[in-house]
């Protein structure tokens, strides 16, 4: 519960981040390198041969920063689940708490005895019965 899930919003921008340095690598080969078999000033088998290359080289580019993209995208997602899930959890376990059960660091659920009095204590320890109307108010039979 102590996570820190800002590290995922972190880890998000850097990712966009890395899609704007694939952007910039894209303009780069797209002016420097791969224009030249696009401007007119190489022709022939070559050039043809070689704006092929260029074509997949530029694709990659464009993929990657799709790629990166995406992660963003999902590490953004990630955060807005866990920290609706973390709001979710805590709130199951404010409800065990009101409703009279005792939550352990873990996760385990199980009735409170220390809420008992004295009297009601000594019942539920020495009378089946009461240990049983006990056991029937966890939720699903958890201890």
């Amino acid at each position: 519960m102590q996570t820190d899930l800002s590290k995922l919003t972190a880890a998000a921008g850097k990712w966009k981040a890395m899609a704007g340095e694939f952007k910039k690598l894209e303009d780069q080969y797209k002016r420097d390198v791969h224009g030249v078999t696009v401007d007119g000033s190489w022709a022939g088998l070559s050039a043809a041969a070689a704006n092929e290359h260029f074509n997949v080289t530029l694709r990659e580019l464009q993929g990657a920063q799709r790629e990166a993209k995406a992660i963003a995208s999902l590490l953004h997602d990630a955060h807005t689940q866990f920290v609706d899930l973390r709001g979710k959890v805590q709130a199951a376990r404010a409800d065990a708490i009101e409703a009279g059960m005792k939550v352990s660091a873990q996760g385990a659920v199980f009735f409170d005895t220390e809420r008992l009095t004295p009297s009601s204590r000594n019942a539920y320890h020495h009378d089946p019965s009461y240990q049983e109307s006990g056991r029937a108010e966890r939720p699903n039979g958890s201890r």
